[in-house]
């Protein structure tokens, strides 16, 4: 009886030690494979987040789905190691779903051979609402529906074949008034600003842009070369009214001239307001038109009459400079008039629409095209409207 019971014992052991083993391993592959598996979703989920940003950035550029889907991919899987991705476009919205799949350890003894963790984000370009360093220099923008962009958005056209000066040394006060839309005939004594007839006005003018007091301090050529050269180390935000500068010194020029062949950031203002005080004083109509949020000024202590309506930003490639004597064009850039001008300058001078106020050699001037794109130095989701700069920001 009692070898019987022994026997009986022992055989009670074994299975015990069985149910043992399989809770011993159940533990291991909780410890060590699900430990990993929480690792991997991390990698997972760092995947989808660089998928979704990369997308979102083609996006901004190309709006165009198939290609933001590529780029995703490829950040996703190629560059951050997801086996599997699910990848879509919406409203400008781009959503990546990644896996990474794993084999388990200790749970293959359990039945669970591989294990796939996941990651979820989503990512959008913005229109930007703030920027730093930027060039002081305001350049308008004409809403239009059928703008590049879209509606809501500047009318402003992207690339080399729409270069235009952006820059001139007459006065604002001075400058002459275009017609709308190009050679249209008006407003009545409006210039047609299209001699080459592309339906691009290649000069824009009538108040509409300026060198810009970006920190109320009034300081002229200064401060206007200070910026250039090292950038503006304040923020700029959107719905702020900044005071123009005249800046026809030389010295202002040349300093742009050592730029040539780099992109800045530049201002986008939609309104202006030239009467003698501060906007929301003497411009009460205008003034929180395009709220929330509500306008701010900047205050210039210089002798300025005109304070400008921040709006957006947009992206400028300097192409050429005219000094006022000897211009400075970009590497491969065909120069007129013997090399000593830049091409639209020298063509705008041929068509009677620009002069200096001393003599053959006295306009200053700069020039070159607008792009799209997402620079560095500018973010918030801003205001909605669009002039080819973005910012991409995770929405999930």
């Amino acid at each position: 009886m009692k070898a019987f019971i022994a026997r009986q014992e022992r055989g009670q052991s074994a299975v015990l030690v069985a149910l043992l083993l399989v809770a011993l391993m159940g533990m291991l592959a909780l410890a060590i494979d699900g430990g990993y598996a929480l690792f991997m979703r991390r990698q997972a989920q760092n995947a989808a987040d660089a998928g979704a940003l990369a997308g979102a950035h083609d996006y901004c550029v190309s709006q165009n789905a198939a290609s933001a889907i590529t780029r995703a991919n490829e950040y996703a899987i190629t560059r951050n190691g997801a086996t599997r991705t699910l990848v879509q476009v919406n409203n400008g919205i781009v959503t990546v779903s990644a896996t990474i799949t794993m084999a388990t350890t200790f749970g293959a003894v359990l039945g669970v051979k591989e294990l796939d963790p996941g990651g979820y984000a989503a990512a959008g370009c913005f229109t930007p609402g703030w920027a730093t360093g930027v060039l002081p220099i305001a350049w308008s923008c004409f809403l239009n529906d059928n703008a590049v962009q879209g509606p809501n958005s500047c009318d402003l056209h992207y690339g080399p074949q729409h270069a235009l000066v952006v820059m001139d040394s007459q006065k604002t006060s001075a400058d002459i008034q275009c017609q709308n839309p190009p050679g249209s005939g008006t407003p009545a004594g409006a210039l047609n600003c299209d001699p080459d007839n592309d339906g691009v006005n290649e000069y824009i003018a009538g108040g509409n842009r300026s060198w810009l007091d970006l920190n109320g301090g009034g300081g002229g050529a200064s401060s206007l070369i200070s910026w250039i050269n090292g950038g503006f180390a304040g923020t700029l935000n959107i719905h702020t009214w900044l005071g123009g500068q005249q800046g026809t010194s030389n010295s202002v020029f040349s300093a742009a001239a050592q730029h040539v062949g780099q992109t800045f950031v530049v201002p986008i203002f939609d309104m202006y307001c030239n009467l003698q005080g501060l906007p929301q004083n003497v411009c009460p109509t205008e003034w929180n038109k395009d709220g929330p949020p509500s306008d701010t000024v900047v205050v210039s202590s210089g002798a300025s009459v005109l304070y400008y309506h921040i709006i957006t930003f947009g992206m400028f490639h300097i192409t050429c400079v005219d000094p006022g004597g000897k211009a400075v064009g970009e590497p491969g850039l065909q120069m007129a008039a013997g090399g000593n001008k830049c091409p639209v300058e020298y063509k705008l001078e041929q068509a009677g629409l620009l002069s200096g106020q001393g003599g053959a050699n006295s306009v200053k001037t700069i020039e070159g095209y607008f792009l799209q794109g997402v620079p560095p130095g500018v973010g918030g989701q801003g205001g909605g409207v669009g002039a080819g700069v973005y910012t991409v920001y995770l929405t999930q």
